[in-house]
């Protein structure tokens, strides 16, 4: 019963997130996760750009998905000065002019991405986005009585570039892949329409799962058993933390090396310290490619997020003119599509 009723919530999941066309900017109706963000602006500034994302401060009370890495020159874009310029009469996914040395790149970077990523940069923070947010008002209050009584729910916060966008749903995504792969693994599809720069081709490909297959099956089976039996880890976070994210050029585009991943960590409240869970982490790495496939769409829009805000903290670092100049030519712009991002999130268990 179970297990139909999750196959159940699945199918329900994808005909009842529904959008109105593009080119109108679509809307999602997300309350079947949760409650949208609503009645609380996105105001997550967490996370100073000098700060250790693995102290008990933030581990235990912010968490989530944290972007904090500047991007390094290698090969043959080491020593070669960088020009990036905004054009908005170009075509949306060209508008990103890119120069690298003499050469003009290709950056295929739409609106969607650039603005929110870039107002991201501009603040100063590196907290995207977290699921330890608490309940605010008496209608957040009441709710979070309800279900606290059932079980567990979870409150969503974003950055405020990134609270009702694209980018900051798919870093929800990411923060509960871990909660709940069986859903996450299918999200991307509840998309009526194909969103330029998003979706990738394997999703028109791929059949239709209602479980996970063996592989992701035995990693998550192993990341129960560390925490309910060998107890190594009770939070973790998604972030670029300890990874070198580097750029060159190839065919006159922009290649970048160096993805986020999952860092477990075990939070210890009585002396508020934090302990990485370094054998399990070692083997999250090991096996990324496992957890890629559970929605490549969702976590190459994570990854790109990432490069991207580590290539414009590095323009803003390195060349703060042209970044001033840059910024000024995106004040203003509205994000389409504007996506509801949700304000609290239920597990799947909690709710059937």
């Amino acid at each position: 019963m179970k297990r139909l009723t999750q196959i159940a919530y699945i199918i329900l999941l994808l005909f009842t997130i529904c959008y109105t066309s593009f080119a109108q900017a679509e809307q999602i109706n997300i309350k079947i996760l949760g409650g949208r963000l609503g009645s609380k602006q996105a105001n997550l500034e967490a996370a100073p750009q000098d700060s250790d994302p693995l102290s008990f401060e933030i581990t235990s009370t912010t968490g989530g998905v944290i972007f904090q890495g500047k991007a390094v020159p290698a090969g043959n874009a080491v020593g070669q000065p960088v020009n990036m310029q905004y054009d908005p009469t170009q075509t949306d996914g060209r508008r990103l002019s890119l120069t690298i040395g003499n050469t003009s790149l290709t950056t295929e970077l739409y609106d969607w991405e650039i603005i929110p990523i870039a107002r991201f940069v501009e603040s100063g923070f590196n907290a995207c986005f977290t699921l330890y947010d608490r309940a605010e008002g008496p209608e957040e209050v009441e709710i979070n009585k309800q279900y606290k009584k059932e079980g567990e729910i979870y409150w969503a916060n974003f950055h405020p570039a990134f609270g009702d966008t694209l980018i900051g749903l798919n870093l929800f995504f990411v923060d509960a892949m871990l909660l709940n792969p069986l859903i996450m693994q299918n999200s991307d599809k509840a998309f009526a329409n194909q969103i330029p720069g998003y979706h990738i081709t394997w999703r028109s490909e791929r059949k239709f799962v209602t479980g996970l297959t063996r592989k992701p099956f035995d990693l998550f089976q192993k990341l129960i058993k560390e925490q309910k039996e060998i107890k190594s880890w009770n939070s973790y976070i998604y972030t670029d933390y300890g990874t070198e994210i580097s750029y060159r050029i190839e065919n006159k585009r922009i290649i970048f090396n160096g993805v986020p991943t999952y860092i477990f960590v075990k939070n210890n409240h009585a002396n508020k310290t934090v302990t990485v869970a370094k054998e399990l982490n070692e083997y999250i790495i090991a096996n990324h490619n496992i957890i890629y496939d559970l929605n490549p769409t969702v976590y190459r829009c994570a990854e790109k997020t990432a490069q991207w805000a580590a290539f414009f903290r590095m323009v803003k670092t390195e060349y703060p003119q042209i970044w001033k100049l840059f910024f000024n030519q995106i004040a203003g712009i509205e994000v389409v599509p504007k996506i509801e991002t949700p304000r609290y999130w239920l597990p799947l268990e909690k709710m059937d």
